[in-house]
């Protein structure tokens, strides 16, 4: 699966385990400031509640 046929899923839920399925978190989330990045937007999301 492509980027593009991501669009054209309309279910969210899908469109977003359809991404997952074709994106690598693991090495995106392999250097010091990409891990800042996830650490922050979860606390932002967790105070938010």
């Amino acid at each position: 699966m492509k980027l593009e046929d991501l669009r054209k899923i309309e279910n969210e839920e899908e469109r977003v385990k359809a991404a997952y399925e074709i994106m690598d978190e693991t090495y995106r989330l392999s250097t010091k400031a990409t891990q800042v990045e996830f650490l922050t937007t979860v606390r932002q999301d967790e105070m938010s509640r």
